[in-house]
């Protein structure tokens, strides 16, 4: 059979599986969720309303766009996604600053791995925030942390350019665009706008390649806000080292860890007081928080059933009274929609909350911008306050499973994800694989060919001829959106031989163009092929291969 005619059974046997469609996509709902780092809602909404951020625009003014959104305190990806999916408030969970103290029986005792504190201080921090965080992300999200660093996120645009692809396969795909914070802490407020408009660059391109937007669910959001101004960069572990002597036992903003709360007041006054902190707050009864303002100032914030009060002495530093407020006990909730608007919104159910948490320091110590905790790398911008810039974030939402949100005009992030039905985070993966075959002609005409079976998600069976046969098996090891690294085993039968095999296949995909590189061994030396392949419709690829062959695969 020459060249030609074999080509031409090739496209034959591939056009009729086509034309049978063997789909086995799953009619459930599809989520695509975007985390955005670090944008408040203020500066989201000023860009937006400036023209800014169109492709953000042109999708979710038919949707609905939460201006009032309310994350948690302290504001940070540690504590956000952390309690995210299992909708948390702070006084459940175990993470409540980047690092902690945990407590365990006979007292206090020290995080899993806080000995790499006591030799590089800020390596230690990262890596347990990044201990804590990655067993929420996707398996195949985890890349994205790396995408965050400034100089990589070019690759989140291409990561962000495969979510149409991904979303043939899974119910939920999760992207995150870690990124801002970083640049907003190192650089400032316009570096982090920049970063935000070519995210929204990015989104625009990844929009225009989905064929199902009408139907697909989109939630993008902030974790925490940015504040930025003439910053004053307070020693915050020294001072309250200072202010706790020898009772300090650790200290890791805003938590002050005592050895005992003999003192508690006497120290949380000092902080407050004589210290460069704005606030400090203690546990006073189970159900009552007392805090301390630098001016004298003292407040209450009680729980009860009917929600948490709030009462003071001296000046109301957080202006509720003057708003119409009258002690009365509020829901989180309610707090959120009188106090939306002002600088300091929601503040007693947000330290309330964090109080009650028993992973929580003994005193809570805040600053709020223009103070910020004194960080070499960290200059231009921060997170650490309650201000409104710190936590109020942008939700955005868009599709048939969101719109009994639209007309919402605050949400707790925290809240979010149970108000949506149909999203379900223990069952997003599919059932399996796609099963494929490949045939593919070399220059010569001869015809080779290869099935594979998928029982389950992450494995292949398969056989291959190519002037010999072969069988194998293999597990996806690891995965990104733009890499999948495939590692096998199996049995070649060559010139009337049979012999074990090793082997591993990398696929690196942007958009409909993926190149693949699989090797194999049977301890006789190493042989491998390269090929790219492109998409030409949907489960249908046209190949070429680096050794003069052409081919085809489809899968279903």
């Amino acid at each position: 059979m020459n060249k030609g005619s074999s080509f031409a059974v090739l496209l034959i046997v591939l056009l009729l599986m086509v034309f049978f469609n063997f789909s086995s996509v799953s009619a459930a709902p599809r989520f695509l969720i975007i985390h955005v780092d670090a944008i408040s809602s203020e500066l989201f909404f000023e860009q937006m309303e400036a023209g800014g951020l169109p492709n953000l625009e042109r999708v979710f003014s038919r949707g609905s766009m939460i201006r009032y959104g309310m994350t948690s305190f302290p504001g940070g990806t540690e504590t956000t996604l952390t309690r995210l999916k299992d909708s948390l408030n702070t006084d459940e969970g175990n993470i409540v600053s980047y690092t902690m103290l945990d407590q365990g029986e006979g007292g206090r005792v020290e995080d899993n791995i806080q000995g790499l504190f006591n030799i590089m201080p800020d390596a230690g921090k990262d890596a347990l925030m990044l201990w804590n965080i990655l067993p929420n992300l996707q398996r195949r999200s985890l890349s994205h942390v790396i995408y965050g660093i400034p100089v990589f996120d070019i690759l989140g645009g291409l990561a962000l350019h495969n979510v149409p692809r991904l979303l043939e396969k899974y119910n939920i795909v999760e992207f995150y665009w870690f990124s801002s914070d970083g640049v907003g802490h190192i650089f400032g407020r316009d570096a982090q706008l920049k970063n935000l408009q070519r995210f929204d660059s990015y989104f625009g391109n990844m929009i225009d390649r989905l064929n199902c937007l009408e139907n697909l669910n989109i939630i993008v959001y902030a974790d925490h806000g940015m504040s930025y101004g003439d910053m004053v960069h307070v020693q915050t572990s020294q001072e309250a080292k200072d202010a706790a002597g020898d009772k300090l036992l650790y200290f890791s903003y805003p938590h002050v860890y005592l050895s005992d709360d003999a003192d508690i007041e006497a120290i949380a006054k000092k902080i407050a007081w004589e210290k460069e902190f704005d606030y400090a707050f203690y546990r006073q009864a189970p159900d009552v928080v007392t805090g301390f303002h630098e001016e004298g100032s003292h407040l209450t914030f009680k729980g009860g059933e009917e929600g948490i009060s709030y009462s003071f002495t001296g000046e109301d530093t957080l202006g509720y009274y003057n708003m119409g407020y009258e002690g009365e006990y509020l829901t989180g909730e309610e707090w959120l929609t009188i106090t939306r608007e002002m600088e300091y919104p929601a503040v007693p159910p947000a330290v309330y909350n964090l109080l009650m948490n028993p992973h929580s320091g003994h005193v809570v110590a805040v600053i709020n911008p223009p103070r910020i905790p004194a960080n070499l790398a960290l200059q231009h911008g921060s997170h650490s306050g309650f201000s409104s810039t710190c936590l109020m974030v942008p939700i955005l939402l868009k599709g048939p499973e969101l719109e009994h949100l639209y007309q919402k005009e605050e949400l707790w992030l925290y809240q979010t994800f149970p108000l949506i039905e149909g999203m379900d985070f223990n069952n997003f993966e599919p059932g399996r694989e796609y099963h494929t075959v490949r045939i593919w002609s070399n220059r010569d005409g001869e015809i080779g060919g290869s099935l594979s079976f998928s029982p389950t998600y992450r494995w292949r069976l398969g056989l291959e001829y190519n002037d010999y046969y072969k069988a194998w098996g293999e597990y996806d090891f690891f995965s990104t959106f733009l890499t999948r690294l495939w590692l096998g085993a199996g049995l070649q039968y060559r010139d009337d031989q049979l012999s074990p095999l090793g082997g591993m296949k990398v696929e690196f995909t942007v958009g409909n163009l993926t190149l693949n590189y699989q090797g194999q061994t049977t301890g006789q030396g190493w042989d491998s092929s390269t090929y790219i392949s492109y998409q030409i419709l949907p489960r249908l690829s046209m190949e070429t291969i680096f050794n003069g062959a052409l081919g085809m695969q489809y899968e279903w």
